[in-house]
């Protein structure tokens, strides 16, 4: 499967909250199957990772990516994970986020 993620965010840290505004397409095929829009206070959509490394962002309620910024390529790498199920969330693929 190959998907796209169209990200647009404007965010900042406001005290220990993220806040701003984000809109998050995902699609295959150009058909978009998701979309995600916030505004304001965005932790459920954007965490620290439970391991402290990268962010762990939920691009639609059950599709989750965990990312790991490179700041020599300037891209964030990392996992696309599925919940089957409350509670049972599945690896599922590599995710690969440039700036366009």
């Amino acid at each position: 499967k190959h998907w796209e993620m169209e990200l647009n965010a404007d965010l900042n840290i406001g005290g220990k909250k993220l806040k701003g505004n984000t809109r998050i397409l995902l699609s295959e095929n150009g058909q978009v199957f998701s979309r995600l829009n916030g505004n304001g206070d965005l932790d459920k959509e954007f965490q620290r990772a439970p391991d402290g490394l990268g962010i762990v962002v939920k691009a639609s309620p059950d599709t989750y990516f965990h990312l790991f910024y490179v700041p020599r390529r300037d891209v964030f790498i990392g996992n696309y994970y599925h919940e089957e199920s409350p509670g049972n969330i599945v690896p599922k693929g590599t995710v690969h986020l440039d700036r366009s």
